[in-house]
Parts: structure tokens; sequence; C-alpha cells
């Protein structure tokens, strides 16, 4: 009698998927990459876009305001000004049949008010001087000085002189102020904060400061008469410091300026250009 047989055990097939996956793995393969992150919406781009485009136009109008502030204060210092730097006005004939030419009331201060506030310190940043040029018609020696208003109204107090009440396009109005002719000659007042007298060409030179002031030009002796042609002319040491700030400043706002804009620009070239 045959023995009986031990039936087999049923094959299992072993799917491809795994079969696969096994294989990968045994031969050292890396694993797959993760899925890519889903793009970034269009309209926070956008927006990004047009913010630096706002931005752009925004500080580009200060920039070329800068640079346009500090280009017209370099040329004018270069071109409106005299060998020394000076912004002149020349004044030719001034006249008058008194013993002396002054200005009105000179007032030097920053909010037109007559307070000098803080006028001393940014007087000082400023540097600001004045120069006079005086040159008497005829052979007199002349003087010229400045000093306080009060000390000038009281010099001249009850004398003939002229007042200057308006300069215009190289031209003074002059008024007559009826008195005497008897007066103490210039030089022997010590009230001048500076002055000059001799014959010929006079300058005087004064750092500007806050205050009322007056500019008296007389004969050297008093005498009556008075006839001069004036140069006056004004310079400040802040002029070329201050326009080389604007340049640069200007020139580095109008670069962020340029570079936004361009920003949006490339954007928008983006969004038209076809995917391939």
């Amino acid at each position: 009698m045959d023995a009986p047989t031990t039936p087999l055990p049923p094959s299992v097939d072993t799917p491809p998927s795994a079969t696969s996956a096994a294989d990968t793995a045994s031969a050292g393969a890396p694993p797959p990459l993760p899925p890519p992150a889903p793009p970034t919406p269009a309209g926070g781009r956008r927006g990004r876009h047009i913010a630096a485009l706002i931005i752009g136009i925004v500080a580009l109008i200060p920039g070329v305001g800068a640079l346009a502030g500090g280009t017209t204060a370099l040329v004018a210092q270069g071109v409106a000004t005299d060998e020394d730097g000076y912004f002149v006005e020349v004044i030719d004939g001034i006249a008058d049949p008194g013993v002396a030419i002054a200005s009105d009331d000179l007032w030097v201060t920053l909010d037109g008010k007559g307070h000098d506030g803080d006028a001393p310190r940014i007087l000082e940043w400023l540097d600001v001087d004045a120069r006079l040029r005086v040159d008497a018609v005829g052979e007199q020696e002349v003087f010229a000085g400045i000093a306080r208003a009060s000390d000038v109204e009281r010099y001249l107090d009850g004398v003939e002189y002229g007042r200057i009440v308006e300069l215009d396009k190289g031209a003074a109005q002059v008024i007559n102020i009826a008195g005497s002719t008897a007066i103490a000659a210039p030089a022997e007042q010590d009230f001048w904060v500076e002055s000059t007298s001799g014959a010929g060409e006079q300058v005087l030179e004064w750092d500007v400061r806050p205050g009322r002031w007056a500019v008296v030009v007389m004969n050297a002796d008093a005498s009556p008469g008075v006839d001069v042609d004036v140069e006056a002319g004004l310079r400040s040491g802040a002029i070329t410091p201050v326009a080389i700030t604007l340049l640069i400043g200007g020139a580095l706002v109008t670069a962020g300026a340029v570079a936004a804009i361009v920003f949006r620009a490339r954007g928008d070239r983006r969004r038209r250009t076809p995917a391939t």
C-alpha cells in the first residue's frame, strides 16, 4: 500500500509593486522626492509689486527735488558770486545833501517778528558774512560803519541825513530827513561794531549776527553833501556743504526709487511671459 501524499501549501504570488520596492531598497537608491509645494498665489506677488511701484514714485519726487536743489545751489555759488564767493548788488550814485546816508533798520531775525530765538546758533551754522564797498564820487574821504540801530538813531538825531528805504535792481530810494548839519566826526564814536574810513574805495566786512542794525555812510570829516557808489554783498559758508549733502541724499533716494520701479516692471514682464 502506498503512503499517503502530504498536500503542498498553495503558492503565494508576490505583488510586482512590493517586489520592485524591495529591489529598489536593496539597491540603495534614494527615497522618492516629496511632492512640490503649491505655488505662491499670484495675488501676493502682485501686491508686493504694486507696493514697490507706489514707494518708488513717492520717493522719486523728493529724490529728484534734492538733486535739483543741490545742483542749483552749486551753480549759483559758482556763477552768481564774485571771486570771493559773495552775492553782490551794485548801487551807483547814492547821494544826499545831508551829513550822512543811513540804511533803514536792518532786522536780522529768523521769525520775522524781531525775536532772535535760536538765531545765534543758526547764524553761526550758516556762517553769513556781509561786505560793503564804498567809493566816494570825487576826492572826498569817506567813512562807512555799522552799529546798533538805536545808537545810530541817537547819533543822527536832529541832523539832516538821507535814509535808504528801498533797494530795487541797483537803485536806492532815499528820503531826506531835515535837520542841522552840525555833527561830531564819525570816527570819534565808539559804538561802531565795524567801520572803515579813508580816501578811495573802502571795504567794510561784518560777521552777521542777530539784532537791529543800521549802516551809515558819511564824509570822513562829517561835512554835508554825501555822494557815493556802493556795492553790497552777502556770503554764506554753508551753501557748498548743504548742496553736496542734497546731491548725495538725492542720488541715494533716486536710486532706491528707480530700483523699486524696476522691480515692479520686472514683475509685470514675468506675468506676461507664457510658461514653457
